[in-house]
């Protein structure tokens, strides 16, 4: 609440406060608000160094008090703890003024109270405006110290200001260096990819101009090619023709594989086709044909001994009992002098190791197949070929074996004869000339016993490789594989034609 101006009030002082005997009272006698630690001579000299008391000396033994009660009280300069009443203070702290040894009186004009200081009072004065004096020059210390520390805090936040600015500015020339950089990097970038895209679209355009020449001539018209550009002879051009000549070669022998699916055992799976020689593909596919006519030859002839109607349960039960072999002589042309021996055949194990039901394997996927040069030389050729290239197995009885087969026996070829070779034509056996044989098979024995058992008459009247060949293949052949445990379940004796 706003409370009325009460500087300007012209006090009725009336005498001198005197006690009962008639002696002036001193200022602390007639102070009410001395509590400990608080007497008028100290609460002056706080309203003082506040300022809502301005004291002044006028000559050499004046002295003069002010009180600034409305500015100063309003704002509170008072310190929380000084609860008087704003008329009660008044009236309390100019009767102390009045008492003796001050003897001030109040001037209305000026709205001051003044004395001429006696020697006793004098001391009080001096000492207030001596303790204003300190505390002006405290005062003026701190806002001297306040204003360095606050110029040194300006002086700091420009410093980092523009130490600031410039570490922005050294990113701002990091990062637009970084981007003519990048850009830079990405016009180098996208020069190299054209530029390989070119060197590519050549390779796939040299490749696919040679297709067709590789087939009949193999590989090395790559390596005889005139019409290689002359901007890329520094390069690998050479090698990644033929590689890419290689890849369409497999993948072309891949779907060769693939037609044969569901025919012929073995051919699902084939990844890397080791073919050297692409002009042995007529004769690849006889081979492959001819394996093909003979599984359906074999099959249909199992199902015609289970009996008239006879269903795949029927031809199981008869293959358990029986083993099954047809072969037949696949003839190169003439002038070459090669002849290649297929065997198809179902062992009696394999049929067992068949599961009933959906998901299983059906007879036409345990007919193994073998082929076999009937010429001396070219079977011992192709026996070192394979040998030397590191396959497991001697016998020709997986893809990738027929394929190092292919390589061994065109290895033998005249250099007029591999001119011809992309040229051949082949001619199958009429079935009647087929060889099919049949045999009892042994009651199942145990492993130990079949470990033991060497190959018996049966696989020697089957026509079978010696046991020089009997290797057992590798993981991408194991399909195709013939084995002991097989072999020693036929029966001898027991064989017919």
């Amino acid at each position: 609440m706003q409370l009325p101006d009460l500087s300007a009030l012209t006090l009725g002082t009336g005498a001198i406060m005197k006690n009962r005997v008639g002696q002036f009272l001193t200022p602390d006698e007639v102070y009410t608000e001395k509590r400990e630690g608080r007497s008028f001579f100290n609460d002056m000299q706080r309203l003082i160094l506040a300022g809502v008391v301005t004291i002044t000396q006028r000559g050499y033994d004046v002295f003069e008090l002010k009180f600034n009660l409305d500015a100063i009280w309003q704002r509170r300069v008072v310190a929380p703890d000084d609860v008087w009443e704003r008329g009660r203070f008044l009236s309390l702290f100019t009767q102390c003024l009045q008492q003796p040894p001050f003897f001030m009186r109040y001037n209305g004009a000026t709205k001051t109270w003044s004395t001429k200081a006696s020697e006793a009072s004098k001391g009080w004065f001096v000492e207030w405006m001596r303790t204003l004096d300190n505390e002006r020059k405290r005062r003026s210390d701190e806002d001297a110290r306040a204003a360095a520390a606050q110029e040194y805090r300006l002086r700091k936040a420009r410093e980092e200001d523009e130490a600031r600015q410039r570490e922005f500015e050294a990113q701002r020339a990091i990062v637009q260096r970084e981007i003519k950089e990048r850009e830079a990097a990405e016009h180098r970038r996208r020069a190299a990819a054209e530029e390989q895209r070119t060197f590519d679209d050549a390779v796939r355009a040299t490749a696919q101009r040679l297709r067709d020449r590789v087939l009949k001539e193999g590989f090395g018209v790559v390596n005889n090619d005139e019409n290689v550009p002359e901007q890329y002879m520094g390069r690998d051009f050479r090698r990644l023709v033929d590689e890419a000549l290689r890849t369409a070669v497999q993948e072309r022998f891949r779907e060769i594989l693939r037609r044969l699916h569901g025919r012929v055992n073995g051919v699902v799976n084939v990844n890397t086709i080791p073919l050297e020689y692409p002009q042995m593909q007529p004769a690849i596919e006889a081979v492959f044909a001819l394996i093909a006519r003979l599984t359906d030859v074999l099959l249909e002839r199992v199902r015609q001994l289970a009996g008239e109607g006879a269903d795949e349960a029927a031809m199981r039960a008869r293959c358990l009992t029986h083993y099954h072999t047809l072969s037949a002589t696949l003839p190169f042309p003439e002038d070459v002098g090669i002849h290649l021996r297929v065997d198809v055949k179902i062992w009696p194990s394999d049929v067992r190791k068949l599961v009933d039901g959906p998901g299983g394997r059906t007879l036409r996927e345990v007919v193994n197949w073998n082929v076999q040069a009937v010429e001396p030389q070219f079977h011992t050729a192709v026996k070192r070929y394979l040998q030397r290239n590191g396959y497991a197995s001697l016998q020709v009885r997986s893809p990738n074996s027929l394929f190092g087969m292919m390589n061994a026996l065109f290895e033998t070829l005249s250099a007029a004869e591999r001119g011809q070779a992309s040229q051949w034509t082949f001619h199958d056996a009429d079935a009647d000339d087929y060889n099919f044989r049949q045999g009892r098979a042994r009651a199942p024995r145990s492993s130990a016993a079949a470990d033991d058992s060497s190959m018996d008459d049966s696989e020697e009247e089957d026509g079978a490789s010696s046991s020089s060949d009997s290797f057992i293949d590798d993981a991408e052949e194991e399909d195709g594989a013939w084995s002991s445990s097989d072999e020693a379940s036929a029966t001898s004796g027991e064989e017919t034609e």
